[in-house]
Parts: C-alpha cells; structure tokens; sequence
C-alpha cells in the first residue's frame, strides 16, 4: 500500500554546535520531540578550527519544521540550520499485545511487502524483567514469539 506523500515526505534539519555546554544538549532534544520531532540524535565530530562539536540531526514533517526551527535557534548557540528535503519508505505498523508474567508487553508489527517483524516495547520489557527477576533479553524474546504466535492464529 503506498503511503501519502505527507508520510513519505520529511525535511532533515542540522546543525553543527561547538560552543554550548552538555547540559543543554538533553533539553533541546525533549523539546523538539515535544513539537513534533520523529527523530533526533547527536554526532561527534570536528569542525573548524579542529574544534570538537556536536552535530544536531532532526527529522521533522514539513508542517513541524517551523516549530522545530524556533526550538534550535531560541535553545542552542547555533546561528544556522541546514535543511533538506527527504522523501522516505516507513513499514506499515500495527500494535500486538501479550500477557507475559502477568503484564501486558505491546509489540509492534512491522510490514512491507511480504517481511513482517515483531519488536516488543523495551520499556514494557524492562518492566516485566525487573518485577520477574528474569533477564531483559529473555522477556524480550519471549514477547516477541508470543507476539509472532498470538498474531499468526
């Protein structure tokens, strides 16, 4: 099925950051998630001068951008943002819930064509663990064939 050119179209927003200070750098992020983010992440590397920077990646949609440009430029040192346009393919995503060590682990089901995958909620997962005594790893596994067995009847 395709998906309407609003979800296929995204617009990658960055910047390089080579004077502000670490603790800044969480409370940027929590904001542009908060507007509307898909993603944001933090690169290492150098730039002028062989100063050590952070690059400032986002993914925004294009009815975001705006918001997400204001939340960089009032929330970081930053004078300038580089922006492109993506166009991207998503999997198609549903939700499966499973009853593990009596609580409830959402997983999601991921398909395109005919590759489908399950990915239990690692929250959820961390969860279980910690109330179990039962390794992370394990609850994990266990969510997602019961997820893959639960959705396959």
């Amino acid at each position: 099925m395709k998906k309407p050119e609003s979800d296929r179209n995204v617009i990658l927003i960055e910047c390089n950051i080579d004077d502000m200070s670490g603790e800044f750098f969480g409370d940027v992020m929590g904001r542009l998630f908060a507007v509307g983010a898909l993603d944001v992440w933090f690169t290492s590397a150098y730039g002028k001068k062989n100063r050590p920077l952070y690059q400032l990646s986002a993914l925004v949609k294009p009815a975001d951008e705006e918001a997400a440009l204001r939340e960089i430029f009032a929330n970081t040192s930053t004078a300038g943002i580089r922006r492109q346009l993506m166009d991207r393919i998503v999997m198609d995503r549903s939700f499966v819930n499973v009853k593990l060590e009596g609580s409830t682990i959402k997983v999601k089901k991921l398909t395109w064509k005919d590759i489908v995958k399950y990915t239990p909620e690692w929250d959820d997962c961390a969860a279980v663990s910690r109330a179990a005594n039962r390794p992370a790893a394990e609850i994990y596994a266990l969510a997602q064939t019961l997820a893959q067995k639960t959705d396959q009847r």
